[in-house]
């Protein structure tokens, strides 16, 4: 620079070279400094905005305290839902559930919860705060239980109820946990204390039972006591005088009983008694009296049985003596057990239970008199009737009596012992609807049911067997030497294919509807068991009926028989051509 003239300075003008990338130097451009600070700016004033915002959301602070403290006054758990079965809200009584729920966060899944979970069917569907929104209706009365290692097992109770807007809409649902817990274990105490009464009521009444038992049975032989006996007989006496049924009284008297004593000894004596009335109970009905009336003395009552029925019952309960008490004996050597009977039956002559007790025990001398071990009664004149002399043959179905099957079953058993087969078998069949089939058709269709019923047994048997009318309502049937695996296939036959055909052949009865129980029994002619084999199958078929009717049982099984050589397949060809006219 020139100044007067002179130069008096420089003035210089230098540019610095462009530097760096393309990003720092658009970083540095004024314009985007700018909108950066505004945008930094401006997050932070979003951020604090919606903070506050979120604040005012939060399920917890939208819930005023009051509602707050309501529902944690409630003693029961409480828990509001949203539609996705998230918590929105829980009480205290909630959180006291479980040890874990006292660091429960909302907005979790309820049924997501790991305390809780387990306690819940693994179908999300199935859980009731789900199927109370979905169904849109309550549900009560669902039962949870939940493992607290803490409190150990809890049981709740569950009650939900859908939350609904005013269009309809659900949006979510209100869960109410009834904790029954204490409930429960009182509940537990006193069913265990009701079991334990139980429990000692029984004991009493068994109790009560013995000294009943005690009171009213003899000791030795557990016959009823001639207090005890006197009773019932007195009034099963009166509802057969009122009802003018059959009744027969028999008395019963050990043979040369005193020689027994005084030749063995007073011990073995009391086993002659004890064996002779096991016998007696084991030949007897269900509604028999039997009572030790003396020392060596007994006295039955048999209702339903006229004079000559019980003098056939009073023959077969003789045989049974002498033959079961010497088997069961056996141990002492040249003993041998026998009684004499004397029979009597109730009669407009008879006015009292003491005058038929009178008339049998005179009936007893008779028997003494004509040389012991058989059976008499003063009703009939002499010459005295031998068993072998009464009658063989039912009126009604010309089927043998009970005395005729005793006398048909004692030649089976010699014939079959004397035989290479010493087997001998018998079925017991009755009707199971008989009493109704009287009270409602009559006894006289009954009784033609019955006629017909015998008349196709009879029919159905061949060479040696044999049918009998064992009592008013029981057929009885002897199959010599056949083993109990066909005779079970027969009787399943009959049982199957019998009522249809009897059925078939009474006009008016077609439609009937008859069910058969039968009993059967098979035992080798020589087993001491032999001469009782009916009443095996008796009992077998009393079994039967007992178990629902309808059935085949086997002696001795609780179960039905199942044949081992002849099912009842085979044998029914056999029976329904066997019928066929």
């Amino acid at each position: 620079l020139n100044g007067g003239g002179e130069r008096w300075g420089t003035f210089e003008i230098a540019f610095k070279p462009e530097g760096g990338g393309v990003v720092q130097n658009w970083l540095s451009d004024p314009l985007v400094i700018l909108l950066m600070f505004f945008s930094t700016f401006g997050t932070l004033v979003f951020a604090l905005y919606m903070r506050r915002a979120l604040q005012h959301l939060d399920p917890a602070s939208v819930i005023p305290e009051r509602v707050q403290g309501a529902f944690d006054a409630m003693a029961e758990g409480v828990a509001v839902l949203d539609a996705r079965g998230r918590l929105l809200l829980a009480n205290k009584a909630f959180a006291a559930l479980h040890a874990d729920a006292r660091a429960l966060r909302l907005g979790q899944t309820l049924s997501g919860l790991p305390w809780f979970a387990g306690a819940l069917p693994s179908d999300v569907s199935t859980h009731p705060w789900t199927k109370a929104m979905s169904e849109r209706a309550a549900s009560a009365g669902h039962t949870l239980e939940l493992s607290d290692g803490e409190q150990g097992k809890r049981r709740l109770v569950v009650s939900c109820a859908p939350i609904t807007d005013p269009g309809g809409a659900v949006r979510g649902c209100l869960a109410t946990f009834n904790d029954v817990s204490a409930l429960h274990r009182t509940n537990e105490k006193l069913l265990q204390t009701l079991a334990e009464l139980s429990a000692a009521k029984d004991e009493v009444q068994l109790k009560n039972y013995e000294l009943e038992r005690l009171a009213t049975r003899d000791p030795l032989t557990g016959c009823l006591t001639r207090r005890a006996f006197n009773e019932a007989f007195e009034a099963k006496f009166e509802y057969a005088r009122t009802a003018d049924l059959a009744f027969s009284c028999l008395m019963l008297d050990i043979d040369h009983f005193k020689k027994v004593n005084d030749s063995f000894g007073h011990m073995v004596g009391d086993r002659v008694i004890q064996e002779v009335a096991k016998q007696l109970h084991d030949g007897c009905r269900a509604d028999d009296l039997v009572c030790r009336y003396g020392g060596e003395e007994f006295c039955i009552v048999v209702p339903g049985l006229d004079l000559l029925q019980a003098m056939a019952f009073a023959e077969r309960m003789r045989i049974k003596v002498e033959r079961e008490c010497a088997a069961a004996l056996r141990d002492i050597q040249g003993l041998s057990v026998t009684i004499s009977v004397g029979v009597e039956a109730l009669t407009t002559e008879v006015a009292s239970p003491a005058a038929l007790i009178d008339r049998a025990d005179q009936g007893l001398y008779r028997a003494k008199r004509s040389g012991r071990n058989r059976v008499r009664s003063i009703a009939i004149d002499e010459p005295e009737a031998e068993p072998a002399q009464l009658p063989v043959r039912d009126p009604l179905t010309d089927c043998l009596n009970r005395h005729g099957l005793d006398l048909a079953l004692a030649a089976a058993v010699r014939e079959a012992s004397d035989g290479a087969n010493g087997l001998v078998a018998g079925v017991m069949l009755t009707i199971d609807t008989m009493k109704a089939i009287r009270e409602e058709h009559g006894s006289e269709s009954a009784d033609l049911l019955l006629q017909q019923l015998g008349r196709a047994l009879q029919k159905l048997v061949s060479g040696k067997d044999v049918v009998g009318r064992f009592s008013p309502e029981d057929f009885a049937l002897l199959l010599p030497g056949k083993p109990l695996g066909e005779v079970s296939g027969f009787a399943e036959a009959l049982r199957q294919q019998l009522p249809a055909m009897v059925t078939a052949e009474i006009a008016g009865l077609q439609d009937l509807k008859v069910t058969l129980s039968l009993g059967v029994d098979a035992l080798a002619a020589d087993a001491p068991g032999a001469a009782t084999l009916l009443e095996r199958a008796d009992r077998a078929k009393t079994h039967a009926r007992h178990a629902g009717g309808n059935q085949v049982r086997a002696f001795g099984s609780e179960r039905a028989p199942k044949p081992a050589s002849a099912s009842a397949s085979e044998t029914a060809p056999f029976v329904t051509n066997a019928v066929q006219p």
